[in-house]
């Protein structure tokens, strides 16, 4: 149990982390594509990119507040964990919850929110759902393996030694 309350912990902490650091990462890109002309960019992109870049940045400015919300949760989580607290298994299962809904809320949100740059690279939806069933794929198993793996642990009922 104490492994959990430490992994809890830490993905808590690291999900926090990287949502900010990526909201500035975005920003700053946001901003350098913003100021080099899009005639630089028609060659290779059929979109502005300074367009695309501000629509994520808007799309992460939403989800941020969740994101910190839901993984401040799974820290807490385990903080109460290695404090042998039993809120802590409750909270785990809450956030474990909340993560596999919220991957789902935002994903598609992401698909309605970028769908028609992807359109401009084929002119059908084809290359847009092809890339995000892959990504999807693979971005429920790194989101959302974690927590399944709770849900699965903590159905059986689990005491502190």
């Amino acid at each position: 149990m104490k492994a959990i309350g430490i992994i809890n912990v830490a993905l808590g902490g690291l999900y926090i982390i990287m949502n900010i650091i990526g909201l500035l990462i975005i920003y700053i890109e946001k901003m350098i594509f913003s100021s080099i002309s899009d005639a630089s960019f028609n060659q290779y992109m059929p979109f502005d990119m300074g367009s695309y870049m501000s629509d994520i940045f808007k799309m992460m400015l939403i989800n941020l507040p969740f994101s910190l919300i839901i993984y401040g949760m799974l820290l807490f989580s385990g903080i109460k964990i290695l404090k042998k607290d039993e809120a802590g298994i409750r909270l785990t299962k809450v956030s474990s919850w909340t993560i596999i809904v919220w991957f789902f809320v935002s994903m598609s949100y992401s698909f309605l929110t970028l769908s028609h740059y992807f359109e401009s690279f084929t002119g059908s939806n084809a290359f847009m759902v092809v890339m995000l069933i892959f990504g999807g794929i693979i971005g429920f198993i790194f989101t959302c393996g974690y927590p399944i793996f709770l849900l699965i642990y903590f159905k059986k009922p689990r005491q502190f030694n």
